[in-house]
């Protein structure tokens, strides 16, 4: 987007009155001006937004002073001082630590994604936050306990979402101190249980509690059932609650506490027969409390296909929704016919039984016509399901299927066609990944991303491709990509190297497999001054992405900082330097993009209209 500050100050002046060039009401019109600019900026999208402030000081100046949102997709891109300075009145603010790796124990242990630094800050800058997000970031008990001390009172939603390193203790100082809050957000964090007394007290001192999520934290079954009854009690807004395991007995139990319907759910309901677990079924006294439910997770609930068929039945209104492969094909048809408000669903494997394939997938495209959002482990993918996506989720931005191994020869490879339907027939899609099996996509179908996929920003492939010359392909298309992550990829690290040369607004690169070498590093080094590069050969890893901060001090052994004071770079093997990102890195700026929203895992969404600062 291109902005002609003369044409809008023109504006400005005819439709406000305002005369900028008389000398005596310079401040004054200037005022106004910024609140006009204020305005003006809340109605751009965050990347149009990134783009204006770009347009000269003034902008950028206003944009600073008034943005209240903003996201860092990687901690170490800038650092907190230099965040603060350039957003003094952020509100509402999210931050992710490690690589998505660590999700599939990929990454090497005790990596980094330490909070603490980023916590002093944010207590120090900004008192009046009220939204903070911390995603698989290492969060100690000394940091909840100085949060709550010096963001307490304004507080109103935490979320550590798959953070590690605290222990209930930690989570006593929020209960004790953030009074206002009202959405507390702990799942698939891992969490030292040191007892239930923190529940007790977040039951007595924050009634005005409107989202709880424990689930999958390793808090103990019977202290979560002990407490939720004083939860529901004084807590009368909670309307979003997601827990560990429970028995359905207990579920009812606490569900006779609530005043207030709700709308998102998420537990591990289990039955009990003579001390023995069996599988849930359904009363007509528990479908009522599911016929409103906008969002309902599944991933934890002792559910057969059957179960679950019995269960979505019962939920028209879904728009989101987490489940297993257990919920087989047949519950997948089931959500087709019954769900057509559906905007988002995943489906995990977790070492479940049952299957997902071609035919479920096809009947979620069919039956969910608003659907945004699609994850699935399957067993088998055909290109004529992929097809039935491309012809009917026009609304689609993010699509990621990951085909297991679990059918030793898959009907209908390559995908090649399928995928190239899909990306015609998507023209939101931003986000694709496609991990498969080797010949799961050939390189014709790496040029049909290139070819279709000019608007994605992430890209994610495993065992895809043929040749280097697919990944020069889709390199050669995807001139908007701004992340890519590639495992088990049969590509070299010179047609990596040369692929980086093509795609010039990428920011960021993770490569586990052939191409993750030192020698990679080295011209990534060379000719990208503003790239920090990371080198992990124990795990064949290479991460790299561009930061605005010094190169980070709290690596562990295994990582390798590759600085280019180590290399004397060599041109003539891989390229001239890059004088344009040198330039960028001294001005403060890259392109003014700061990111492409959210990543696996993130069900709950963004904030919304926010500022991503992703390098």
């Amino acid at each position: 987007m291109t902005m002609n500050p003369a044409i809008v100050t023109k504006f400005l002046e005819k439709h406000f009155s305002i005369q900028l060039t008389r000398q005596s009401s310079k401040k004054k019109c200037l005022s106004v001006l910024d609140e006009t600019l204020d305005l003006i900026f809340s109605y751009l999208d965050p990347e149009d937004r990134a783009s204006a402030s770009l347009v000269c000081k003034h902008w950028h100046r206003v944009d600073g002073e008034t943005r209240e949102q903003v996201s860092v997709s990687n901690c170490y891109s800038v650092s907190p001082s230099a965040l603060s300075k350039r957003f003094p009145n952020i509100e509402k603010f999210k931050i992710k630590g490690k690589p998505r790796a660590v999700e599939f124990n990929l990454l090497v242990d005790d990596w980094g994604g330490y909070a603490s630094a980023w916590v002093e800050e944010i207590v120090r800058a900004y008192p009046r936050l009220h939204t903070l997000h911390f995603r698989r970031m290492d969060v100690s008990d000394d940091d909840l306990k100085i949060l709550a001390q010096g963001c307490g009172s304004a507080l109103q939603v935490l979320k550590l979402d798959k953070c590690s390193g605290f222990s209930t203790l930690g989570l006593q100082h929020i209960a004790r101190s953030c009074r206002s809050l009202k959405t507390l957000y702990l799942e698939e964090s891992d969490i030292e249980d040191e007892g239930h007394e923190w529940l007790l007290d977040l039951g007595r001192n924050v009634p005005g509690l409107e989202r709880l999520n424990l689930a999958s934290t390793g808090i103990e079954e019977g202290d979560v059932n002990d407490v939720l009854v004083v939860l529901m009690q004084n807590c009368k807004s909670l309307n979003s609650l997601k827990v560990g395991e429970m028995t359905l007995e207990n579920f009812k139990e606490i569900m006779k506490y609530s005043t207030t319907p709700l709308l998102e759910l998420g537990n591990g309901c289990y039955s009990m027969r003579n001390g023995v677990r069996e599988e849930l079924t359904f009363d007509a006294a528990f479908i009522p409390w599911v016929s409103r439910l906008k969002v309902l997770d599944l991933k934890f609930m002792n559910l057969n296909a059957a179960g679950h068929c019995q269960l979505l039945a019962c939920c028209p209104l879904l728009e989101e929704l987490e489940a297993r492969i257990e919920i087989l094909d047949e519950g997948l048809e089931v959500v087709g016919k019954t769900c057509k408000y559906l905007k988002r669903i995943r489906i995990d494997d977790q070492d479940s039984p049952g299957f997902i394939t071609h035919r479920g997938l096809t009947a979620i495209a069919k039956g969910c016509r608003e659907l945004e959002f699609l994850v699935m482990y399957m067993r088998d993918v055909t290109n004529s399901s992929l097809e039935a996506v491309g012809r009917y989720s026009e609304n689609l931005n993010d699509f990621r299927i990951v085909l297991l191994k679990t059918l030793a020869h898959p009907e209908d490879l390559p995908l090649d066609k399928g995928v190239c339907s899909l990306l015609q027939g998507c023209p939101k899609l931003t986000r694709f990944s496609v991990y498969l099996r080797p010949g799961g996509l050939s390189d014709i179908g790496l040029s049909y991303i290139g070819k279709y996929g000019g608007r994605l920003k992430w890209i994610l492939l495993g065992c895809s491709g043929e040749s280097d010359q697919g990944l020069l392909d889709l390199a050669y298309g995807c001139q908007n990509l701004r992340r890519l992550e590639l495992r088990g990829c049969p590509f070299s690290d010179a047609a990596l190297a040369q692929g980086m040369m093509n795609m010039a607004k990428m920011k960021y690169l993770w490569v586990q497999g052939i191409g993750a070498t030192e020698m990679l590093g080295r011209y990534l080094v060379g000719s990208h001054p503003c790239l920090h590069v990371e080198w992990m050969p124990s795990e064949q890893q290479l991460l790299a992405y561009y930061s605005l901060a010094s190169h980070r001090t709290d690596t562990p052994p295994t990582v390798e900082i590759l600085s280019q004071s180590r290399f004397d770079y060599d041109s003539e093997i891989f390229g001239d330097y890059d004088e344009e990102c040198v330039g960028n890195l001294e001005s403060g700026v890259f392109d003014g993009e700061y990111g492409e929203g959210p990543d696996v895992g993130d069900f709950d969404g963004e904030y919304g209209h926010g500022t991503n600062w992703d390098f």
